[in-house]
């Protein structure tokens, strides 16, 4: 994927930003093997491109040391294809953008069983089943980051840039999921947030850097929505005092704070309920 509404991507979260900017139909240019193709696709709620158009990246594990006994012995070199009976990438779709590399190396534990692709050649080979194993077969997925170095003064208008786009962005994801262009489901709370931070830190410093910041944005951003009790609701308050002369009645005050509080509350539980179902489904 070249270019998504126009805008050039170079990676999946810049192809992640293009499309849920833009409009209810999404233009990707492609290019399969050397034609470059234009192709339309509509966005359909519950989907995903992450979340949209049904899409993801294509996670490729490698056995990178052999810790355990198997049958047939796995080698360094050996692509993952099978977990038990399933595919990997099967396994992998549960609705979370985030599978950490515990939960694959769990769900080998108590499979038991994988396939592996070796050379041209897809082998399957046992072991003996157990309940946490992570690091046991030596799997990890690859890798390959590239970093561009920029003095401070020339870091400013990039940071800010990427800031702003993604403080733009949680606007866009709330209109998304209060218009159901967006699945109920991928919303996250703090179990979600705990995965998706592991897993940045096995990806490296800079994808966990990134989500850190991502993070902070969509805090101080979401922390300015006009409901009490956050700051936004606050203010709101302040501004009814400037432009009326006083302050709110008080018990209007605690009502308006009572169902904030409570809305919020059950954003939390909804949201930690999505990612316990994740857990579960996985």
């Amino acid at each position: 994927i070249l270019a998504a509404n126009g805008k050039q991507v170079r990676d999946w979260w810049e192809l992640e930003d293009a499309v849920a900017e833009g409009p209810s139909r999404a233009v990707l240019e492609i290019e399969r093997q050397k034609a470059k193709l234009r192709i339309e696709v509509d966005l359909r709620p519950g989907q995903r491109l992450t979340d949209t158009l049904g899409i993801a990246p294509r996670p490729v594990y490698v056995v990178t040391e052999v810790r355990g006994a198997t049958n047939p012995p796995l080698r360094p070199g050996d692509e993952l294809v099978k977990i038990g009976r399933q595919d990997v990438e099967r396994s992998l779709l549960h609705g979370a953008l985030y599978t950490p590399l515990d939960d694959i190396l769990t769900a080998i534990a108590r499979a038991g069983r994988v396939t592996v692709r070796r050379g041209k050649d897809e082998i399957e080979v046992t072991f003996e089943p157990g309940k946490r194993t992570v690091g046991m077969l030596g799997v990890e997925q690859q890798v390959v980051s590239a970093f561009v170095q920029r003095s401070l003064p020339g870091a400013i208008v990039p940071a800010a840039r990427e800031t702003a786009r993604a403080a733009a962005l949680v606007y866009v994801v709330l209109k998304k999921l209060f218009s159901g262009d967006l699945a109920r489901d991928s919303v996250a709370g703090p179990v979600g947030i705990l995965q998706a931070t592991y897993a940045s830190a096995q990806q490296g410093l800079a994808r966990l850097l990134r989500l850190i910041g991502l993070i902070t944005v969509n805090i101080g951003v979401l922390n300015l929505l006009p409901v009490p009790p956050l700051d936004g609701g606050r203010l709101v308050l302040v501004g009814y005092e400037k432009v009326r002369g006083r302050q709110p009645n008080r018990k209007v005050i605690e009502a308006i704070l009572t169902v904030g509080f409570v809305l919020l509350l059950g954003l939390i539980l909804f949201a930690t309920f999505n990612d316990i179902q994740r857990l579960l489904s996985f």
